[in-house]
């Protein structure tokens, strides 16, 4: 038996050449190469091209950067598994293992959502702030302002993609992009514990739902340069596949039964020209048992287009959508529809409905428009493109999703006041009431019920790489 003795030199100089390492036994090509001269190399070293960067460095927390090489959250300075506040989480003490989400109930009334309270909101008489949200102080009486918010869970991600059933089991599903777009499954209980990925190549890009192969469960259509648009599938097992491209076009989705034959058709748009003539396809492809097939498209005057979700708003039996465009000295919008298999547009009179979102406001059965600039199109039974608008009493909001929020039967809205601040306005009637939110940042947002208990959730989604379930309690 041969051993090998290994010699470990520390803080000497060399008088004279350095012989080559020539044992392949212990040593292999990344054990000699330290480009950064810190005395460790690759893999060990995370980061070869700084010499600050290297196992054992003091590490500088919430800068985004491993300086220690250790693989764990920057920004989660105990190791505790909840990010601070101040990134976005609900840890109350960062330094602190003990002081967790699920432990600690921090400051009530200091006007931030956190750990252990279901609403927070400063001492004043304007908000009340109480553990269980049965009133001020646990006065078991509803205050006005009263902020009734619990957070369900938060975890790393930021652009939300939607709150739907992607699994087939009834229950909803958060769509978030960390790193790449993945799938938390839901619970049922408001949590997302499993999460799954999708094929790297189908990972970024434009997204919709539905069951574009036909086999009763749902798929993602997605749509991403360079690869086209291919529907991605999963197994059994939760594994997801993406099938061949359908198109090399890439842009944003729209999906309906557009020519009410039972499949799934579904739109897409494209961007041509050059930035003085700025101009934009949509590509038309009709499913069937056998497949999609191109079916036509229509010019528009500008790019940079974006669908308000189909639905058969004019009550005439096929589904519809608008989508505003832009060009180089114009911009407009168009209702499209398909008609004896071919799109067929018609002007949208109205505001720009980029950032608009669809949800039933007055209860008839007809989904409307609900416009940034808190214009409502409200064309139920009416001609589409020529039905009146309703302005929210919300001067100045910028509204971002509808749903029932506190489960009384109306849709409220969710969105930034004339400030920016978050706020809700709450629906009672036809009336609109602001409450004010303890939300430091979003950017994304997407609603409904992930915990069966009649009220809709919302997920919140910022730019800081962390996500946010929340639900008002009733």
């Amino acid at each position: 038996m041969r051993s090998v003795l290994l010699v470990v030199l520390v803080g000497c100089k060399s008088a004279g050449p350095v012989p080559s390492d020539t044992d392949p036994v212990t040593d292999t090509q990344s054990d000699l190469v330290d480009a950064d001269g810190d005395g460790f190399s690759p893999p060990a070293d995370c980061d070869d091209a700084d010499p600050a960067i290297h196992p054992g460095a003091v590490e500088v927390w919430y800068d985004g950067v491993d300086t220690d090489c250790d693989g764990a959250d920057d920004y989660d300075q105990d190791g505790d598994g909840d990010r601070p506040q101040s990134a976005g989480g609900l840890d109350c003490d960062d330094t602190d293992p003990t002081v967790t989400a699920a432990t600690d109930t921090c400051t009530c009334g200091n006007g931030v959502l956190e750990p252990g309270e279901a609403c927070d909101g400063p001492s004043t008489a304007t908000w009340s702030c109480d553990a269980d949200c049965a009133g001020p102080c646990g006065d078991g009486v509803a205050a006005p302002g009263e902020i009734c918010l619990r957070s369900l869970q938060s975890g790393p991600g930021s652009e939300i993609r939607g709150l739907i059933d992607v699994t087939g089991d009834g229950v909803r599903d958060l769509l978030v992009y960390d790193g790449g777009l993945v799938v938390r499954v839901g619970a049922g209980d408001g949590t997302f514990p499993v999460v799954e990925v999708l094929p790297p190549d189908f990972a970024q890009g434009n997204s919709a739902v539905g069951d574009f192969d036909g086999d009763g469960r749902p798929d993602l259509l997605m749509s991403v340069a360079p690869h086209g648009t291919a529907v991605v599938s999963r197994d059994s097992t939760g594994a997801w596949a993406a099938a061949p491209a359908i198109t090399p076009t890439v842009g944003h989705l729209a999906a309906a039964d557009f020519d009410s034959d039972g499949d799934l058709d579904f739109i897409v748009s494209e961007s041509t020209g050059s930035w003085e003539s700025l101009s934009g396809v949509l590509h038309l492809f009709l499913g069937d048992a056998q497949g999609f097939t191109a079916a036509g498209t229509v010019q528009l005057d500008g790019s940079g287009i974006f669908p308000v979700p189909p639905a058969d708003r004019d009550l005439d039996g096929r589904p519809e959508t608008v989508v505003s465009w832009s060009g180089f000295s114009a911009s407009g919008q168009e209702v499209v529809r398909v008609d004896n298999g071919a799109l067929v547009t018609a002007p949208f009179v109205g505001p720009s409905v980029f950032g608009a979102f669809s949800a039933d406001l007055d209860q008839d059965g007809c989904e409307d428009v609900v416009f940034g600039n808190v214009r409502r199109f409200r064309p139920c039974g009416a001609a589409f493109a020529t039905g009146p608008t309703f302005q929210i009493p919300a001067a100045g909001a910028f509204l971002s999703a509808g749903g029932d929020f506190d489960g009384d039967g109306d849709v409220d809205l969710f969105g930034s006041d004339a400030s920016g601040d978050p706020a809700v306005w709450h629906a009672d009637g036809g009336a609109f009431t602001r409450v004010p939110l303890p939300l430091s940042e979003y950017n994304w947002v997407a609603t409904g019920d992930v915990d069966g208990q009649g009220s809709d959730a919302i997920a919140l989604g910022s730019v800081s790489g962390t996500f946010r379930i929340a639900r008002w309690d009733p």
